[in-house]
């Protein structure tokens, strides 16, 4: 039996942003599946990468229509979707709430990608949240968005499984390109309408928090595999996990947890205690820390090269 043609007419609108979003742009218009309209991310301040300017180069050259915002949750956009009429709506990179007005107006409902195993993990910062937390394995799912948080029925899912020393970067690199996957396995049964559903669970829900970079202050009393998650989570690109010598913010971006390090029965949590080959090691509430690349102002150093005071404590 001929497999049908996808339904390449369906008028579909994206809100996303981001390295993903740009990517996963990329797949629609390569699947020829062409958005009538675009709502462009726009990114946070402390932000270096600007993904927002290459979209907008895109669209340009392809002629779509589109605006750069923070935002959709105002009466102008929502009365711009109305008036578009849309029959899917695809998120991919996008940060801030959609409201139950704009979800209420595609015919075939609005799809998104969730870096987590849904329902765990609901919320914002999953990636980092996960890699903070220890968490042995995560995933990708792919879903339709409800009103609720992160709460809709899920069209496809993959696992991942988070290596001890695996950053937050890294793991979103995985989380990218399963989603991306995820996306374009599944697209021709969503914008034709015809993907299988799967409720969620609610009663196995987690959610988290947003994080801003001042969330990255280091606690010292925390033990040393607290802070070495913490510091992987947050290392470069992202704002950081940080703490302050003789008053100077030092960035921590690469730690490690060392097996050599003496035992001390008389400590002082975030006090340097040596230094081995580059690296600076530090006392924790439980245990020691090795740092092993720190950033201030910008510019990267060897440990050893600028925390040199075995009398000062870190704060």
């Amino acid at each position: 039996m001929q497999k049908k043609a996808p339904d390449r007419q369906s008028r579909c609108i994206f809100i996303g942003g981001g390295e993903k979003g740009y990517e996963c742009l990329q797949i629609l218009l390569s699947e020829k599946y062409v958005p009538i309209f675009v709502f462009c991310m726009k990114e946070d301040q402390h932000e270096k990468k600007r993904f927002s300017e290459k979209i907008s180069d895109l669209l340009r050259q392809r002629g779509i229509p589109f605006i750069v915002s923070k935002t959709v949750d105002n009466s102008e956009s929502i009365e711009r979707i109305k008036k578009l009429s849309p029959d899917l709506i695809i998120v991919m990179g996008w940060r801030t709430i959609i409201p139950q007005k704009i979800l209420d107006i595609p015919s075939r409902g609005t799809v998104a990608v969730h870096e987590s195993l849904l329902p765990l993990y609901r919320g914002f910062a999953p990636v980092n949240w996960c890699i903070i937390n220890g968490e042995k394995e995560t995933g990708v799912t792919l879903f339709y968005i409800d009103g609720g948080m992160d709460s809709g029925d899920i069209i496809s899912q993959r696992k991942i499984v988070i290596e001890s020393d695996m950053t937050a970067w890294q793991l979103y690199q995985k989380t990218k390109r399963i989603s991306l996957s995820l996306l374009r396995n599944n697209l021709s049964a969503i914008m034709t309408g015809t993907v299988k559903r799967k409720k969620q669970n609610h009663r196995l829900a987690t959610y988290t928090v947003p994080r801003t970079p001042e969330d990255g202050h280091i606690d010292w009393a925390w033990d040393n595999r607290r802070i070495y998650n913490f510091i992987r989570g947050q290392s470069h690109p992202y704002p950081g996990a940080f703490s302050y010598y003789k008053g100077v913010k030092v960035i921590f971006q690469k730690a490690s947890l060392p097996l050599d390090a003496p035992i001390y029965v008389g400590r002082i949590p975030g006090k340097i205690i040596g230094h081995v080959k580059g690296s600076v090691d530090i006392l924790t509430g439980e245990g020691t820390i090795r740092i092993e690349q720190i950033e201030v102002e910008g510019k990267y150093f060897s440990p050893e090269s600028f925390l040199t005071s075995i009398k000062t404590k870190l704060s």
